[in-house]
């Protein structure tokens, strides 16, 4: 399994129309819809996928997304497995050969207050001796219910994710957690721990310097 991430910079932003010719055509079609800044990056995801797509020997331009009952993406007849989620300037993919979550969170003053309502007493024990502990829980929850399939629809506070050693433990599933420029990432994988690091994925990656073009 493998993460990457990309950064939502100047140079994507003012090639947003070029760029979102190299989506796959449903999340060209999803992002076309956004119509304010989130739309840059739900782009950023979606070259994250293309890139990740050609790595796995997939066309991204001819494979179609289904769509699970709560909305989790997936190719259908392939054995590629894909998360994505993007926050603050961040977009960032989990991908491999095994069902998988990811979610990043940025980190900011003032929603510790929300956790009563969304967390266990364990959890906002753990939170009280750390405040950006607040954004490790959150992105490990998110990542384990996209790792599932169920997104929001199930229930915050019926799980537990305490993180011990950077890892939290649901049934069977292993989350790590780490943090990074003011960012906590989340990766959820059954039966073992994502082991690997998070790669970076810079703009040019895009870009065919030959010819000096996006592509």
């Amino acid at each position: 399994m493998k993460v990457k991430l990309l950064k939502v910079t100047q140079k994507l932003i003012d090639n947003y129309e070029a760029l979102l010719e190299e989506l796959p055509f449903d999340r060209r079609e999803k992002t076309e819809k956004i119509k304010n800044n989130e739309k840059y990056r739900s782009l950023a995801a979606g070259l994250l996928l293309s890139c990740c797509m050609k790595e796995y020997g997939l066309d991204h331009k001819k494979c179609t997304l289904k769509y699970g009952e709560n909305g989790k993406p997936y190719i259908e007849n392939s054995d590629f497995h894909f998360n994505l989620s993007h926050s603050g300037d961040y977009a960032v993919i989990v991908y491999g050969d095994r069902e998988c979550g990811i979610d990043i969170q940025c980190r900011k003053a003032g929603v510790n207050r929300v956790a009563n309502r969304y967390f266990t007493e364990k959890e906002i024990e753990y939170i009280a001796k750390n405040e950006d502990a607040f954004f490790d829980i959150w992105a490990c929850k998110e990542s384990y219910l996209k790792a599932i399939g169920k997104g929001l629809t199930k229930r915050l506070d019926s799980f537990e994710c305490v993180p011990v050693g950077g890892v939290a433990l649901v049934g069977e599933y292993k989350i790590k957690v780490q943090r990074f420029e003011g960012y906590s990432v989340a990766v959820c994988l059954k039966g073992e721990v994502f082991d690997g690091e998070i790669k970076g994925v810079c703009d040019a990656d895009f870009q065919d310097n030959t010819e000096g073009r996006w592509v």
